[in-house]
C-alpha cells in the first residue's frame, strides 16, 4: 500500500512541472513572434516605396488662398472655411492615394515573395507598417499646418475659430474611418 501512495504522490509531482513547461513554451513562442513582428531589424530600404510614404503634402495654400492679408481684402469666414475644406479634400485624395500605392506594393511584394516560396511575414508587416506610418506622419503635418494657417486667417477676419476645429474633427474622423477600412479590408476588422 505504501508503494502504491508513493506512486500516486510521484504523478501528482510530475503534473506541476509537466504544466510549468508547457507554460514556458507557450510564453517563450509568444515572445518570440512579439520579437519578430516588433522589435527585430530587417533590411527594408525601398526608394521607390519611401518616395511614396515620405514626400511632403502640396497643399499650394498661397495660391489656393487668394489674399495677402484676409481682414484688408475683404475676406469673409465663409471665403476662409472654403479654402481650407478644399485643402483638406486635397489632403485625404493624396492620402488615399498613397495608401492605395503602398497597398499596391505590399501585394506585389508578397506575391512575388509567395511565388518563390520565402513568405516572411514579420518582413513585410515591419516594412509596410513603416510606410504606412510615414504616410499618417506626412498626413499630419500637413493638415496641422494648414490649420494652424486657418486659425490665423479666421482670427484675422474676426471669425470663429471653432469652425477649424469642425475641421479637425472631420479630420481625425476620417483617419478613424481610413484605419478601420484599412484593417477591414487585410482582414482583421474589429
Amino acid at each position: 500500500m505504501t508503494k502504491l501512495r508513493s506512486e500516486r504522490k510521484q504523478k501528482k509531482r510530475r503534473w506541476p512541472k509537466i504544466v510549468g513547461i508547457i507554460v514556458l513554451l507557450l510564453v517563450a513562442g509568444a515572445g518570440y513572434t512579439y520579437y519578430l513582428f516588433e522589435w527585430k531589424s530587417y533590411d527594408i530600404a525601398d526608394d521607390e516605396l519611401e518616395s511614396i510614404a515620405a514626400s511632403p503634402y502640396e497643399t499650394n495654400l498661397s495660391e489656393r488662398r487668394g489674399w495677402e492679408d484676409p481682414a484688408e481684402e475683404g475676406v469673409s469666414t465663409a471665403d476662409v472655411v472654403d479654402v481650407y475644406e478644399s485643402t483638406l479634400d486635397d489632403i485625404k485624395e493624396t492620402t488615399r492615394r498613397r495608401v492605395a500605392e503602398v497597398a499596391n506594393r505590399a501585394l506585389a511584394d508578397y506575391q512575388a515573395q509567395d511565388a518563390s516560396g520565402d513568405v516572411s511575414m514579420p518582413y513585410l508587416y515591419q516594412k509596410y507598417t513603416e510606410a504606412a506610418d510615414e504616410v499618417e506622419r506626412q498626413m499630419d503635418k500637413a493638415f496641422e499646418e494648414m490649420h494652424s494657417q486657418m486659425v490665423d486667417d479666421l482670427r484675422q477676419v474676426g471669425g470663429d475659430t471653432g469652425e477649424a476645429e469642425l475641421l479637425r474633427e472631420e479630420y481625425e474622423s476620417y483617419k478613424r474611418d481610413l484605419r478601420r477600412q484599412m484593417l477591414s479590408e487585410a482582414g482583421i476588422g474589429f
